[in-house]
């Protein structure tokens, strides 16, 4: 689990599993996104499971992960 920071300091707990094949990028609900009122950064092209390739939206975050906090690129 880890908190995610977001506008105004609201804090928003995330329960997650995470590989130790983590590549720095968490994907997070439209909603969750929205309540933190996170910011958008860019937009990112991933390969999907079945070949496709898809433009993802990604936003910027802070985490509170392991007692430290640490700044993360969310996609939508």
């Amino acid at each position: 689990m880890f908190v995610a920071l977001g506008e105004n300091n609201q804090r928003q707990a995330i329960e997650a599993v995470i590989d130790t094949g983590y590549t720095g990028f968490f994907t997070l609900p439209s909603a969750v996104i929205t309540t933190l009122r996170l910011t958008w950064y860019m937009q990112e092209e991933g390969i999907l499971g079945n070949g496709s390739i898809f433009l993802f939206n990604v936003f910027e975050a802070t985490v509170i992960w392991d007692g430290q906090l640490k700044s993360i690129e969310v996609c939508q």
